[in-house]
Parts: structure tokens; sequence; C-alpha cells
């Protein structure tokens, strides 16, 4: 199904902000960089699009910490491999761990659209040919969400 979803950054332009009130997370990736990436599911005017998000440990701790029932296990999965010996790139499948995605919906994750090519990227591939690979496939673009902001949904009192 994953496979199956359009990227969500590949639908706007570049340099621009979103708000997040509704995310579902199926993996958090580390690599050697001091930042993860979330790997999500977003619904956006009744479709359901795949979204990256690039976030720091303190802010996906802060998103754990905001989700009372599947936090505590991801973190203790996330210190496992983060104790341990881990490959590089390393991912932990949240579907699998916690039996369905996380659902980050208590909060508002306010975001900058990024696109993933480093400058050296931005180079002309010689083999490319107005934008298509050897092959003719289109090269594939990646984009990420940077979280720069997290705050906490107001509650209600009844």
């Amino acid at each position: 199904m994953m496979d199956e979803l359009k990227d969500l950054g590949a639908k706007f332009g570049r340099d621009q902000t979103f708000c997040f009130d509704n995310i579902s997370v199926h993996q958090i990736i580390f690599d050697e960089s001091n930042d993860l990436t979330l790997y999500c599911t977003v619904p956006y005017y009744g479709e359901i699009y795949f979204a990256n998000f690039g976030l720091s440990f303190d802010q996906l701790n802060t998103l754990l910490r905001t989700n009372k029932s599947a936090g505590p296990s991801i973190a203790s999965a996330l210190a496992e491999k983060l104790n341990g010996e881990i490959e590089i790139p390393s991912i932990i499948e949240v579907d699998k761990l916690y039996g369905m995605p996380l659902e980050i919906n208590n909060c508002v994750l306010y975001t900058s659209l990024y696109d993933v090519e480093t400058e050296d990227d931005d180079e002309e591939d010689p083999e490319e040919v107005d934008g298509l690979a050897p092959d003719g496939e289109e090269g594939y673009e990646a984009y990420a969400f940077i979280v720069d902001d997290i705050k906490m949904k107001p509650t209600s009192k009844r």
C-alpha cells in the first residue's frame, strides 16, 4: 500500500511552510547525522499521501511524550538500537513494533519543505536528458518536511 501513495512534498514548491496536526508514523530512520527521518502518511484533502519529516532527537522525544500509550515502547526500541551495534542507516518499523502506525494528532508540527538533493546533485547528470534517466524513467526527487516547531493542541475542558 505504501508504494502506491504519492509524495506530498512533490506537490508543492520549495521554501514553503506547512502545519500538520495529524500524521501516522510508520518508520523512524536514523543515519550518521544527528537528525532523524519519520516516514509517515498524512491526509490531504481527502487523500492519503506519504511524507518524510526531518527532526531532531529532542523533537522526537517531545512527540513520544505526547503519546502516552506508544511512547515508552518506541523510546525503548530507539534506545536499544542506539546502545547496540547498529547498521547505518537503521530503521525502526513502528508498524511491527507497536502493531500499527503511531498516530500523532494532539500537537501541531510547523514545518518547512526541503528538497533533499544536495548541491552536488544539482549538477546535471550527463546521462539524463530532460529529467529522464537513460531507461526513460523519470528521476525520483526526495522531499522532507523539516520540523521547525511543535506546539501542543489546546485541550478542551468540560
